[in-house]
């Protein structure tokens, strides 16, 4: 014999349910959406020698990707929407490349040796600092028309940090500060302006 059990749930705890159950899958949909997802993934073809990417800038639909072939630097121009290579810029006359900015229609690269380098934004090279072995920029920063270059100073068995204020449109120096000597290596790695304070 079978026994027939009836409950009755009142529509205000039905209500509840149901609308639980939306929600539920709604946080579930919107979790879902705030995951980061690989849009695209590219390899550059570097030869034998290797390479590697240092970092990324961007100016409207490219981005500006900057490392090296082997012992040269190397700086490709790619669509952001599909990383469709659209153009090259490999070099033996300048040092391992580590930082950029875009600056209105310019970009530029700093890297070893005293390498600060100009573009326009079709890798076009406009200008570039003098080579200096005893100074290594870094990190690049822009702000009000002015670059910001961090970087290291070697003084043979020692390092200090170093700062220099550039001018935007033709690279040159007008001022820098330098740390004291108090350290045997002291070094610098990234630089930030704060737009409210103007502090660097």
């Amino acid at each position: 014999m079978f026994k027939m059990i009836i409950i009755r749930i009142s529509p205000i705890i039905i209500f509840f349910m149901v609308l639980g159950f939306f929600v539920q899958n709604l946080l579930l949909i919107e979790s879902q959406e705030l995951v980061p997802r690989v849009v695209w993934r590219i390899y550059s073809d570097v030869g034998e020698l290797g390479g590697g990417a240092y970092t990324v800038c961007e100016k409207d639909e490219y981005i500006y990707v900057v490392g090296s072939q082997g012992t040269r630097p190397r700086i490709e121009m790619r669509l952001k929407s599909n990383g469709s290579l659209m153009n090259t810029r490999i070099s033996n006359i300048f040092y391992k490349l580590s930082d950029c900015v875009v600056v209105g229609d310019r970009l530029y690269v700093v890297g070893w040796y005293n390498t600060i380098l100009m573009f326009d934004l079709n890798l076009n090279l406009l200008r570039h600092t003098d080579v200096n072995f005893s100074y290594s920029p870094g990190t690049i920063k822009s702000y009000e028309n002015y670059l910001y270059i961090g970087g290291v100073e070697s003084l043979g068995d020692r390092w200090r940090w170093r700062i220099e204020m550039r001018k935007t449109d033709d690279l040159s120096l007008i001022k820098s500060f330098t740390s004291s000597e108090s350290q045997k290596y002291d070094d610098l790695y990234v630089i930030k302006i704060n737009p409210v304070t103007k502090q660097l």
